[in-house]
């Protein structure tokens, strides 16, 4: 019930930041020529931090993302230390590619490669690929959404197709993310 809860937020919460979008397209008069692309689509936004995750339990926690207009690279780190249990860290690095972009959203495909290391003798490996959408809330924070397919291997053989909601079961909305970029 709760990923459920947690996904018509996310869904509800992009539509809005979808429609305040539209709403704010104002039209050029003809005498100043034709409008210009929109600055996700040409400059990009940059050097961005923020939380992201892989989908299918990969690598979750600090992210860097770098906006560079027709595509965005983003980064997880993910590091734990519980006493006397071995430390845990991950890494993970997704590559997004823009087939649509407006002034406050883009949809994008891609994918991604990320490393875990559980236990001393547990080392697993995501891949990724798919969608995602990231919608401006104001000029320069980007929530995200994405879904796919992930393939984990190493010491632990599985794959997914969907994502993975916060909760950790087979959702339909797939990972979530947010970042902060330095324009």
């Amino acid at each position: 019930m709760r990923t459920f809860i947690l996904s018509v937020f996310m869904v509800t919460f992009l539509w809005l930041g979808a429609r305040s979008a539209t709403a704010q397209v104002t039209e050029v008069p003809p005498s100043l020529g034709a409008p210009s692309a929109a600055p996700s689509s040409m400059t990009g936004r940059g050097l961005g931090v923020g939380w992201g995750s892989m989908m299918f339990g990969g690598p979750a926690g600090v992210s860097v993302a770098y906006d560079a207009g027709q595509f965005h690279i983003d980064s997880m780190l993910f590091a734990r230390d519980l006493g006397p249990t071995p430390a845990s860290y991950g890494l993970g690095l997704r590559f997004w590619w823009h087939l649509f972009s407006a002034s406050a959203a883009d949809l994008s495909v891609g994918g991604g490669i990320g490393f875990m290391h559980i236990t001393k003798n547990t080392d697993i490996v995501n891949i990724d690929a798919g969608a995602q959408i990231r919608a401006f809330i104001v000029s320069n924070v980007a929530l995200s959404a994405a879904s796919g397919l992930s393939i984990v291997t190493g010491d632990a053989d599985a794959w997914q197709l969907g994502g993975q909601s916060p909760t950790g079961t087979a959702g339909i909305f797939g990972t979530i993310g947010i970042h902060y970029y330095f324009q």
